[in-house]
């Protein structure tokens, strides 16, 4: 995978920033599964490219925390 100032890698994710302006925002982003499929665009992303890696960065950690929860709550309906 090729890194450059408007894609990064993040936990198996590919987040990917562009300009773009929208009132406040500079920047929007879009997030990439690991399997390829981008599963969430932002056209409001931050006023410059760190704020706009963040909000992607803040976008895979509630993905990732919003699947453990449907995992346990999954498992737990097992016990039952």
């Amino acid at each position: 995978m090729i890194e450059d100032a408007y894609t990064r890698e993040y936990k198996g994710y590919l987040i990917t920033i562009s300009p773009h302006e929208d009132r406040c925002s500079r920047f929007a982003v879009a997030v990439t599964d690991p399997q390829g499929v981008e599963f969430k665009h932002a056209a409001q992303a931050g006023k410059d490219e760190e704020r706009a890696f963040e909000y992607g960065r803040r976008i895979v950690d509630w993905e990732l925390g919003f699947a453990r929860q449907k995992e346990e709550e999954a498992e737990r309906t097992k016990r039952k």
